[in-house]
């Protein structure tokens, strides 16, 4: 009986975790990197140009590695960012910090792992992975999310619902 990986619906604006939370999967993060930096060129056309933290998890499905998430968020919005609970769903700690994503671009692209992705989820470098790089904005139109994203095809499935407006 083959059981189906559980399913992720990208127009919906809950993140990855509380959506798979919702199913009863088991997710957990590994916080790889936590920094304030200065934005790399893409970065900074989607942030602006001052500093950006920068937040690299890799998250587990059941125990197996699903994702790696690499966000960032302008430094000035969330000065005290760096110091919070990273390993759990990043938007319900925006909308805490007062700006509550409320919708989000993300552009979807077939990939394989480049060396560090195939140590970090532990695939082959003929695995099939899906790239997502994502804006998500506030009530005001600011960007205070700009993240690149890579999941497994073979352990999360991804949803795109189409409403009539």
């Amino acid at each position: 009986v083959r059981v189906e990986p559980p399913l992720i619906e990208l127009t919906n604006m809950h993140g990855l975790y509380q959506q798979l939370r919702q199913t009863g999967t088991t997710i957990d993060s590994e916080i790889i990197t936590v920094a304030t930096e200065a934005p790399d060129t893409v970065t900074a056309a989607a942030l602006g140009d001052g500093p950006v933290h920068r937040v690299l998890r890799l998250r587990r499905i059941d125990d197996v590695p699903f994702a790696i998430e690499d966000s960032y968020f302008p430094a000035e919005l969330f000065p005290d960012l760096p110091g919070r609970d990273l390993a759990h769903g990043l938007y319900n700690l925006l909308d805490e910090l007062g700006h509550r994503p409320v919708t989000k671009r993300e552009t979807l692209q077939p990939a394989v792992a480049d060396a560090e992705e195939q140590r970090q989820l532990g695939v082959s470098r003929t695995t099939p992975l899906l790239r997502l790089e994502r804006r998500a904005s506030d009530a005001s139109g600011r960007v205070v999310e700009y993240s690149r994203d890579v999941l497994r095809t073979d352990v999360v499935r991804i949803e795109i619902v189409s409403r009539d407006s």
